[in-house]
């Protein structure tokens, strides 16, 4: 992060170009996250109708990578662990549409975007 203090005059700069320094400085200072790190990815079933224990769709720890976060969800492979979820979630009672007459109705499956995806970085080299 850069700080610049500017004194001049009300008159000599303007907003937009204090806004136009600071987006070409970010941009300068902004590279990639590719460095050699250490990561753990967490996906969660955010529904609230799930236990904790049955919230954890998948989970890698501690292991080394440089690509970004972007690429790291390219290559996180999801498909077998999605299907094992929607295994357990379609025998769970979803409290909020069970009707008061005593009818159940089950949670219905997922699709990966209505998952929370975190990917935490523990270390970087």
């Amino acid at each position: 992060m850069v700080i610049i203090t500017v004194s001049c005059s009300k008159d000599s700069v303007t907003y937009q170009d204090l806004l136009k320094l600071n987006n070409e400085l970010t941009e300068k200072d902004e590279e990639p996250m590719t460095d050699l790190r250490i990561v753990s990815i967490y996906v969660v079933d955010p529904d609230e109708n799930l236990e904790p224990k049955d919230a954890l769709v998948h989970i890698k720890e501690n292991f080394m990578t440089d690509l970004t976060n972007e690429d790291i969800l390219v290559d996180l492979e999801l498909k077998e662990a999605l299907a094992n979820h929607n295994t357990k979630r379609i025998k769970i009672v979803d409290e909020d549409r069970s009707d008061d007459r005593g009818k159940e109705v089950m949670l219905k499956t997922v699709k990966i975007k209505d998952l929370i995806i975190k990917i935490n970085t523990l270390q970087t080299f």
